[in-house]
């Protein structure tokens, strides 16, 4: 079954950004359907506009798509409104140097090698590091309707048409995911999970444990990232889950630090997997640690 998006003019939204209230006519951009959800009336092709493009979607997600929760709605309208306000030094192969652009500037072509450069600005020391995990997801999210998705039961068809094989083997490569990870790794992240969601372990205990709802947790490597010997110790009982889920796998791998540690990891602690969206903040290390928390506008 495949259902048609439709593309409608004059659609005023408000987004609570970082800089404030984000204020734009969006197209209307609605995508129904059970199994394969299509691409708007609208071509895009390689050398389309970037920012268009980014704009679409915050237009989807405003018209709740199935395969993006509440939850998430929240935190991704937010990056999106990030990239579309943020003015980077990107090194542009066009000119052979690095200038100080927006997307608005860039087509769809141009979109990899700029998003790479939004990520990696959020490790800079005025932001919260954490934010480049949630940099990243929507990152892919872009990626999913560049170039398409397919899941178990379901799709979704690429929105851009021409040869994109070229820009989809460099976007968000392997070796910027091993530098992603390096960086992630070892951070220690405070959860908080909703209050009708439930965590248990047995990994203790022969019967099986309940986990606070809120608990610190270090993180092993990025989302995004393999590792055969991690192994799940929980169960997350989530009510909240959907059928379509494009962000089913945005879940921070990593360990719950046992309470009694003082933050110190003992040799034996639970490993699990949990939904980057439930992370509010994150711990420093060191004499004189504090909380960095998220900030407000991530939220909605």
């Amino acid at each position: 079954m495949k259902e048609k998006a439709y593309l409608q003019k004059n659609n005023i939204r408000h987004i609570h950004g970082p800089n404030g209230e984000f204020k734009k006519q969006l197209p209307h951009v609605t995508c129904c359907g059970s199994f394969v959800f299509s691409k708007p009336y609208l071509e895009f092709t390689l050398n389309s506009s970037a920012n268009e493009f980014v704009e679409h979607l915050l237009a989807l997600i405003f018209n709740e798509v199935k395969y993006v929760t509440s939850e998430d709605r929240r935190w991704l309208l937010g990056m999106l409104v990030h990239l579309l306000e943020s003015e980077l030094n990107y090194y542009n192969y066009k000119v052979g140097k690095e200038i100080s652009t927006t997307i608005s500037n860039l087509s769809i072509r141009e979109l990899s090698k700029y998003l790479t450069t939004w990520i990696r600005s959020f490790f800079q020391e005025e932001h919260n590091p954490l934010l480049a995990t949630f940099a990243l997801a929507a990152s892919e999210f872009i990626g999913n309707h560049l170039f398409g998705a397919y899941y178990h039961q379901w799709e979704i068809e690429p929105w851009v048409s021409g040869d994109t094989e070229h820009l989809q083997t460099y976007f968000l490569d392997s070796r910027f995911k091993k530098e992603f990870t390096q960086t992630m790794q070892n951070m220690i992240v405070i959860i908080k999970m909703p209050d009708n969601v439930q965590l248990t372990t047995n990994f203790y205990f022969e019967d099986k444990a309940k986990i606070a709802q809120s608990f610190d947790f270090l993180v092993d490597r990025c989302y995004l990232s393999q590792n055969f010997h991690h192994h799940d110790t929980c169960e997350l009982i989530n009510p909240n889950e959907i059928p379509h889920d494009i962000f089913s796998d945005f879940k921070l791998p990593g360990y719950i630090i046992d309470p009694v540690s003082s933050g110190h990891v003992k040799e034996r602690y639970p490993s699990t997997y949990i939904p980057a969206k439930w992370a509010i903040g994150i711990r420093t290390k060191g004499p004189g640690s504090e909380i960095l928390y998220l900030p407000k506008w991530l939220s909605g």
